[in-house]
């Protein structure tokens, strides 16, 4: 890029010589060269590339390649600058799982694990690594599933996987994982980290312990519905990184049983010391699975748990409250999505279906399906405000289409969101906004007058799949 001098009125005297990038003092480049740090991503991937933020995913995905190209750049043009650049340069591997993205992986790898260039920096670079992500397809339309035509992509895959265990494994100072990955008898990236975690070598050890690990995020997807007995699964995960002392929020989807061998989980006494924020979404564990969760961590601000699917023969919505108990007083988000659940139970015994939450005291956001007070057969006939906890500022209602697993009548829903709005004012003085989010149309102009009297914002959300 040109460089121009506005010296236009220039009183003819001597005029300071005009001063580029590499002028400024270090303190200003560092400055500088830290706003180009990548863009990290706080979701799955699924969650990410959904309808309503695939836009957006992409134009991170982006704008992270243009910054890492310019820091890459910025280390090219001499010593001083690579001295600063090269830091934040390495503090984050950004890829995918495709051809394309394999050939990166592997110059990162090499990069990172290359002696004759740590000695020659001074400091491993691999020390430098704070942020590690992977998806399975780019900005650019490449992904994983248009390259299974090819007739080594498993091998390519499985290759891809272990090398981006390998750079995990030679990040001890990693605060941040977001990884998707395929996990079948063949292919694995928890194989490789559990593997590490749990051998004896203390060299090994050492930099598996995820010691300044803050935040992780992954997903898993499987060949089966079920995991085979060589197969890793969800508790097992959860067992290792019970043991990750600054461990803030865990966000996993797709997670399943396993069939084969009993879920050893965490015990009562709660190793996540620090844990905050517990989300799992896609998911496909039963009830008392997720009750374990919930009871192996100590003061949760933030639960999610979105079933992709699941059949109850035994388990009612009520057998999730002693887990969320647990967390009674510190607990400000609470997200339940039991559309997906199908129950094959008699009618049930005393309504509500889930009970009350008034026990929560601090709760501010609270999204729920119709489950929280119908089953397929019947609406509660009863006031919800009632049992909703007083300190609740936010609440979402997630509607299932109507259909075979229609809850209640259209009648039966409005008369409860009316008795909602009626009672709001006294029972729930600092709700400021209900939503009703629906995939089918949803009409009723009554409610919307109803919750504008009583000072609460109504909102409708048309959901798209």
């Amino acid at each position: 890029m040109p460089e121009y001098q506005c010296d236009v009125y220039s009183d003819g005297g001597d005029s300071p010589p005009s001063k580029g990038f590499r002028d400024l003092p270090d303190e200003l480049l560092l400055e500088i060269m830290t706003r180009l740090e990548v863009i990290r991503a706080y979701e799955p991937q699924s969650t990410a590339w959904s309808w309503h933020n695939w836009v957006g995913e992409g134009i991170r995905q982006g704008i992270n390649q243009e910054r890492q190209r310019t820091l890459h750049a910025i280390c090219l043009t001499s010593r001083r600058l690579r001295r600063i650049a090269t830091p934040i340069l390495y503090a984050a591997f950004t890829g995918t799982s495709t051809w394309k993205g394999i050939e990166h992986l592997k110059s990162f790898h090499r990069t990172v694990s290359n002696r004759e260039a740590t000695v020659a920096h001074g400091v491993p670079f691999s020390k430098h690594l704070r942020y590690i992500e992977n998806r399975l397809s780019d900005h650019y339309g490449n992904s994983l599933y248009k390259d299974t035509a090819g007739y080594d992509t498993m091998q390519m895959t499985a290759r891809y996987f272990y090398l981006l265990a390998e750079i995990v494994k030679l990040a001890p100072n990693l605060q941040h994982l977001c990884v998707v990955s395929l996990e079948t008898e063949e292919i694995s990236f928890w194989k490789h980290i559990m593997a590490s975690a749990q051998t004896a070598d203390p060299a090994v050890n050492s930099t598996m312990s995820f010691s300044k690990l803050e935040t992780l995020c992954f997903q898993i997807n499987t060949s089966a519905f079920r995991r085979r007995s060589g197969e890793v699964w969800f508790a097992h995960i959860f067992s290792t990184m019970a043991s990750v002392p600054l461990l803030k929020e865990l966000r996993a989807c797709g997670v399943m049983s396993n069939n084969n061998a009993p879920v050893a989980l965490a015990t009562p006494l709660a190793p996540f010391r620090k844990l905050q924020r517990l989300e799992i979404t896609k998911c496909l564990l039963d009830f008392d699975e997720i009750v374990d969760l919930w009871q192996a961590c100590t003061g949760l601000q933030h639960i999610t748990c979105e079933w992709a699917y699941l059949d109850c023969t035994t388990e009612l919505p009520s057998d999730l409250l002693p887990g969320l108990l647990r967390h009674a007083e510190t607990l400000q988000t609470l997200h339940l999505d039991l559309r997906e659940v199908r129950f094959d139970l008699p009618r049930p015994p005393a309504p509500p279906l889930f009970g009350s939450l008034r026990a929560f005291v601090n709760l501010r956001s609270l999204t729920v399906c119709e489950r929280f007070t119908s089953d397929d057969h019947y609406t509660w006939d009863g006031r919800i405000a009632h049992l909703l906890p007083f300190s609740l500022e936010d609440l979402n209602v997630l509607r299932h289409p109507d259909g075979l697993f229609e809850f209640g009548s259209h009648e039966d829903r409005i008369r409860n969101l009316r008795r909602l709005a009626e009672d709001c004012q006294v029972v729930l003085p600092h709700l400021k906004r209900v939503a009703i989010h629906d995939l089918a149309e949803f009409h009723c102009s009554e409610l919307q007058t109803l919750f504008t009297t009583a000072g609460v914002q109504f909102d409708i959300v048309r959901e798209i799949v």
